[in-house]
């Protein structure tokens, strides 16, 4: 039987690497049923076997990466794999992808493409908020959010010579309903092909916004939408985890109309903090910055009710709060811990606390009376 051609590349493409073996396939993350997966305790199904697929598949595409060269044909999932590993730490402008009769498509409005649905007026900035972790921590920031019930985006760039990081929160009136990276919509879809419900369906969808440079939603049907968002909701956790874990990084929050669709339910932030951190810090990361804190009498705000109802604690860990506050030293509120776990919770509440305005010096409050 005569071997068909290999698809002929876009105008402009280098053929040097069109013929290299594509990267190995990592298996997808698990994944559940949605955003709500975020919180604690949640059940993770098993993940399905992966799908493997030629690069000589019927959806050809090429890749353009850091430094000119062009890769390709890949097909979708392979492609999806060399997005994601590369904009793990490259700028999304640096890199596109092109189908074999379209022009190049950049990395960053693909994810725009792939992550949720245009609509009029979305981009319209009404406000600005901006600063730096080294001086607000994710904590206090995300605390003011909620408490002032922001809507719109809260993106944190942290670029250093060893890799670029980049997370954004979406917020309705304070709570959260998205998080992204740069490479996130390529991990989901990555995953979402890759399993066994609509992959042939989704690997059409892809290929399509690819082609025609649409939004995924004009060419989604409600099951494709149904398929891909448990996938969202996984990579969403791993990336909000990641996100608790940096101390370094601009913010800034733009006050926006979100997408009517595409988003999971809503989630209170105070109630994923002790979740997070608990997971993001380890334990001689918080010795390091409570330290400040341990010789001090700390006095209990306004807030402390109100914060400490919306943290969602289980009952038995609610006495972790009692000793905080009433003028005792925070060194002496840790001692009264009986086990590693009980400090480690301890020391989690304290700098949530601490970092709300809710525990305070007691000098501090003195001092403002």
């Amino acid at each position: 039987l005569p071997v068909p051609p290999i698809p002929s590349p876009p105008s402009g493409f280098e053929t040097q690497d069109i013929l290299r073996s594509p990267p190995p396939r990592t298996p997808p993350p698990r994944v559940s049923g949605s955003y709500a997966t975020l919180l604690p305790g949640a059940p993770v199904p098993a993940e399905p076997p992966p799908r493997m697929e030629s690069s000589a598949d019927r959806h050809p595409l090429w890749l353009r990466v850091p430094g000119g060269a062009v890769v390709g044909p890949r097909g979708p999932t392979e492609a999806l794999d060399t997005l994601a590993s590369t904009l793990d730490g490259t700028p999304p402008e640096l890199i596109a992808i092109a189908s074999s009769s379209k022009q190049w498509l950049s990395a960053d409005r693909l994810g725009v493409l792939l992550a949720e649905p245009v609509v009029p007026g979305h981009d319209q900035v009404q406000g600005e908020l901006t600063g730096d972790l080294e001086q607000d921590s994710l904590v206090s920031l995300l605390g003011h959010l909620s408490r002032t019930r922001a809507t719109g985006r809260l993106t944190v760039e942290r670029n250093t010579p060893e890799a670029y990081i980049r997370r954004e929160l979406r917020l309705d009136r304070g709570f959260l309903v998205g998080v992204s990276s740069s490479a996130e919509p390529f991990e989901v879809w990555s995953a979402a092909l890759s399993g066994a419900t609509r992959s042939h369906e989704l690997r059409a969808c892809f290929y399509q916004v690819v082609d025609r440079h649409v939004p995924f939603s004009s060419v989604a049907s409600p099951a494709d939408w149904k398929a891909v968002r448990p996938y969202q909701a996984r990579v969403a956790q791993e990336h909000l985890q990641a996100l608790f874990g940096l101390d370094r990084g601009a913010f800034t929050m733009q006050s926006e109309t979100l997408p009517s669709t595409g988003l999971g339910p809503p989630i209170s932030l105070l109630r994923l903090m002790p979740a997070m951190v608990s997971r993001a810090r380890r334990s001689a990361e918080l010795e390091r910055a409570l330290a400040p804190y341990l010789p001090v009498r700390l006095e209990r705000t306004e807030r402390f009710e109100g914060e400490t109802a919306a943290l969602g604690l289980a009952p038995a860990d609610q006495a972790r709060l009692d000793p905080l506050g009433h003028g005792h030293s925070l060194s002496e509120a840790l001692g009264t811990c009986t086990s590693q776990r009980d400090l480690k919770l301890a020391m989690v509440l304290a700098y949530i606390l601490i970092q709300l305005g809710a525990l305070i010096p007691q000098y501090s409050l003195h001092a403002s009376r």
